[in-house]
């Protein structure tokens, strides 16, 4: 796995965490018909980056769905 795919796979965890999309797609596929949970808005909020690695330059430069981005790294 590269960078490019760490990057992608860490921006999906974060939405499951802030929208919950995997619990809302099994609500979804029992036949659920409404959204139960919205998630909270993530554009605007602030993203923490520990350690830079070749992973933070990818967040900082797309910025993240509209997120404020920091890192801090040891070095």
């Amino acid at each position: 796995m590269g960078p490019r795919s760490h990057s992608s796979l860490t921006m999906g965890l974060i939405l499951e965490l802030t929208r919950n999309i995997g619990r809302e797609n099994a609500r979804m596929h029992a036949g659920e018909r409404l959204q139960k949970f919205a998630g909270i808005e993530i554009e605007g909020r602030t993203l923490g980056v520990v350690g830079l690695g070749k992973l933070a330059p990818r967040f900082r430069a797309r910025k993240a769905f509209g997120m404020n981005v920091i890192a801090w790294s040891p070095n």
